[in-house]
């Protein structure tokens, strides 16, 4: 049969009243234990935390399951403390997980928070230092930390932004570091009346001469659509991710100086002739 709390609490202090020096000794040998608890929590958390580290774990495995480590230690030396104050824990747990349950149901939002946030740990579709775009609202940045609620990113200005681990779970991730190489993907436009072979060999001579672009996989130029106004040529050298910035950039700037000295438009713009009617 379940016992009240209240029953609990009034024997608890009856028992008090009644055995104080005992009391104030289990009470010394209560803090002692919760001391001694925590420097063993302390103590196994970084010793778990060292040995992932020693056999190459990813970071956010190892600041989990240290800190795992850390509660359920202190927990049970807690438990061992009213033990040895002679408190029945039975019915202290039982409390506790009436209350558990009533503050799961309060805290829902925060619950899908936390398990989403385990799968992000264990399933790491990305980890610290991955450039990524996650969220309903397609965030990018750079992952600092993956933390139990939120996951944090560095966005290109510099600026902090935490992300609740259950909007990135139920939406998709784009991760664009996991590989080590990358495509890129440039379209540049033409006139109908340009020399198409003279333009892709400029993009060829362009692309294949940096130093920067892979040779495996091969770059290619090609015609990509005939548009209503241009001739759509792609550009798709592939360069280490690292690289990625830098070289669009510069290739762009490359394209747009040797089709100037080459005689050849980029991008045509569309010449727009007003008529007025008359009567």
């Amino acid at each position: 049969m379940q016992q009240d709390p209240q029953n609990v609490l009034a024997d608890l202090l009856a028992y008090i009243t009644t055995n104080l020096p005992e009391v104030a000794l289990r009470l010394l040998g209560c803090a002692l234990l919760l001391l001694v608890g925590r420097w063993l929590a302390l103590r196994l958390s970084a010793f778990v935390a060292r040995l992932l580290e020693r056999n190459q774990a990813d970071k956010t495995v190892v600041g989990f399951l240290s800190k795992s480590v850390y509660v359920v230690t202190l927990l049970l030396a807690f438990l061992v403390a009213l033990s040895w104050l002679g408190i029945p824990t039975t019915s202290i747990i039982t409390v506790l997980g009436a209350s558990t349950l009533a503050i799961g149901l309060a805290l829902q939002d925060s619950l899908s928070n936390l398990a989403s946030g385990l799968l992000l740990i264990f399933l790491k579709p990305f980890i610290v230092g991955d450039y990524v775009q996650i969220g309903s609202d397609n965030n990018e940045g750079t992952v600092t930390h993956v933390h139990f609620f939120h996951t944090e990113l560095n966005t290109g200005d510099n600026k902090v932004l935490l992300v609740p681990n259950s909007d990135v779970m139920s939406n998709q991730i784009l991760n664009f570091t996991r590989h080590d190489h990358r495509r890129l993907d440039l379209v540049i436009g033409i006139g109908y009346d340009e020399d198409i072979r003279q333009a892709k060999a400029i993009l060829t001579e362009i692309v294949t001469s940096d130093s920067r672009v892979l040779a495996e996989p091969a770059p290619r130029v090609a015609v990509n659509n005939l548009g209503e106004s241009s001739i759509e040529l792609m550009v798709r050298p592939f360069v280490r991710t690292a690289n990625f910035d830098a070289t669009r950039t510069d290739l762009l700037e490359q394209i747009k100086l040797r089709f100037d000295e080459a005689g050849i438009t980029p991008n045509p713009q569309r010449a727009v002739r007003l008529v007025q009617a008359t009567e």
